[in-house]
């Protein structure tokens, strides 16, 4: 149980959300922790001491052909810009480095198309291209495709 009500109130609320990860604990609640969403929609609470400074606000994983995560995204933008209406965001399209060269490069492409995709979404949802950025790259840390988003 948290320590704080506030906090258990917070987690609760943030558990009915969908298809997303959140990472950034000075927005959203008072302790550490991830909470990660599958395509599928189920969430986890992962705990962990403190975010770090540079978590990443959310998370999404590709880890089916249809992710649906444009309702969730949407409220997770929507108290973001509440807290810091003149943030930015970044948008990293991140890629397992595990296979041979083609299949690192095909998986690459495959991340970024979807990176696209979500810097999209956003637009979509009201968030002026010009605060946004969109990079790319490959990491051992990950098993499927997913788009970070960082909030600067």
């Amino acid at each position: 149980m948290p320590a704080h009500p506030k906090t258990a109130l917070l987690l609760g609320g943030l558990l009915l959300l969908s298809a997303c990860a959140y990472s950034d604990e000075r927005l959203f609640s008072e302790s550490g922790g991830v909470i990660t969403v599958s395509s599928s929609g189920a969430v986890q609470q992962a705990s962990q001491p403190e975010a770090p400074e540079n978590a990443p606000l959310v998370i999404i994983r590709f880890d089916q052909p249809e992710v649906d995560y444009g309702a969730a995204l949407g409220q997770i933008l929507e108290r973001a810009r509440a807290k810091r209406p003149d943030a930015g965001f970044d948008l990293v399209a991140v890629s397992p480095s595990i296979g041979s060269e083609e299949e690192v490069a095909a998986k690459r492409r495959a991340a970024r198309d979807r990176g696209t995709q979500v810097f999209s979404t956003m637009e979509e949802l009201g968030v002026p291209r010009e605060i946004m950025t969109l990079a790319s790259t490959v990491s051992p840390a990950v098993t499927v495709n997913e788009v970070h988003i960082y909030l600067r």
